[in-house]
């Protein structure tokens, strides 16, 4: 099967909604491109899950009415929903104070290659660890929420390591991903409306795996398995996809009817000589709050003339393959770090990337998440750098 999303959802009262219609109509764009093959009717999927949720405890995962655009678009494509209502339970060996409740919606998305096969985290926990208020430490899987090998949660070797495919992917993608916690009320939380981690597993080969949450200091503490299949279709997607047009990759208002910022006249980045010359668009618009640990931002961009040798994705080097706002308000200098708010947020750029598609350096990516602590106003005149597979500043734009 070549099933190309697919919803595992892990529980019918999740209170979130999981995808804003902005990035939900750029995924359009990528389906009528053939970049995304499919988009599930699943309502948790794309849409406001209110609705939903209102029925959920006599039908969880029941399908509901999604954007017209998204329906149209993956009409011929195969769609498939998996769903589960286990709560988590303790890690097995873990006797600490920590008791994680609440759910995860595992998104499951196939691109243009194997290197591009994603899992989609949201999410809404109780229970977490206090200590990650800043995100994650130093320490190996701090404050993570990741997908495992494992099947069962009933055993300490159960869950086993990271799951994703090591002949697709260039390191594990899911040592990047953690939680941030914050007080809610008399409860410690967290919550995301989208953690993307590029894993080079197809979407069939989700359900059934395990999602472990880590404390503080990378220790196991929680556990749940991902629910099995629920629907499948026939997809009548055939050949290789025609990329979208790169202006219908970028929502033209936010959600809320706000701005959206956009970067298109790259430059090289200044003292770069290197051979790649890269083009395109980028688009940058602001997270609604739904989670409000962080202040965040959402970034999408097609790209061409990117670095070919991130077909697998980012390397071991520091920037390897990034995509990143910085500090900087012009190309014509140096762009200076990473821009966030150091007060509020880990750098929430360390972890993102672009994976190319082609010789061409083509590189595409809808509805980033990048908890950076600040408004976008104050993103507004920045700098968008690419790097290549070594880390090195390739190219530059702004945002306006």
């Amino acid at each position: 099967s070549n099933s190309p999303l697919a919803a595992l959802c892990v529980d019918p009262n999740f209170p979130l909604r999981i995808m804003p219609r902005a990035v939900a109509l750029s995924i359009s764009a990528l389906l009528a491109g053939g970049l995304v093959a499919a988009v599930s009717d699943e309502a948790a999927t794309c849409g406001d899950m209110s609705s939903l949720l209102q029925s959920a405890q006599a039908r969880p995962c029941s399908k509901a009415s999604i954007a017209p655009e998204i329906r149209d678009a993956s009409k011929d494509a195969e769609r498939t929903v998996h769903c589960s209502e286990s709560d988590f339970v303790k890690y097995v060996g873990y006797d600490g104070d920590l008791e994680v409740h609440g759910k995860v919606l595992v998104t499951a998305l196939a691109g243009t290659a194997p290197a591009t096969m994603r899992q989609v985290l949201s999410y809404h926990m109780s229970g977490v660890d206090p200590d990650c208020s800043m995100g994650p430490g130093t320490t190996p899987n701090s404050c993570g929420i990741h997908i495992h090998a494992g099947t069962s949660c009933e055993d300490e070797a159960g869950a086993g390591l990271h799951y994703y495919d090591s002949s697709a992917v260039a390191k594990d993608p899911w040592g990047c991903v953690a939680y941030t916690s914050t007080l809610d009320g008399e409860s410690v939380t967290a919550c995301s409306l989208g953690v993307s981690a590029k894993t080079g597993v197809p979407p069939e080969m989700v359900p059934g795996h395990t999602v472990v949450v880590h404390d503080y200091f990378g220790v196991r503490v929680a556990c749940a398995v991902i629910g099995g299949a629920k629907t499948s279709t026939t997809s009548t997607t055939t050949g290789a996809p025609e990329p979208a047009e790169p202006a219908s990759v970028i929502p033209k208002k936010a959600e809320d009817g706000g701005m959206v910022l956009r970067a298109t006249d790259f430059v090289r980045y200044v003292g770069y000589n290197g051979s790649l010359n890269v083009t395109g668009i980028a688009g940058v618009w602001q997270n609604l709050g739904h989670c409000p640990a962080t202040k965040s931002q959402y970034l999408s961009y097609q790209l061409s003339g990117a670095d070919p040798e991130c077909e697998k994705g980012p390397g071991s080097e520091k920037n390897s393959c990034g995509v990143h706002v910085h500090e900087g308000t012009s190309c014509e200098s140096g762009a200076g770090p990473h821009y966030y708010d150091s007060s509020k947020a880990t750098d929430p750029w360390c972890c993102i990337s672009y994976t190319t598609y082609s010789s061409a350096g083509s590189a595409l990516d809808v509805g980033v998440l990048a908890s950076t602590g600040v408004d976008l106003k104050d993103v507004e005149g920045r700098t968008l750098i690419v790097h290549d597979f070594q880390g090195a500043r390739i190219a530059c734009a702004v945002l306006k």
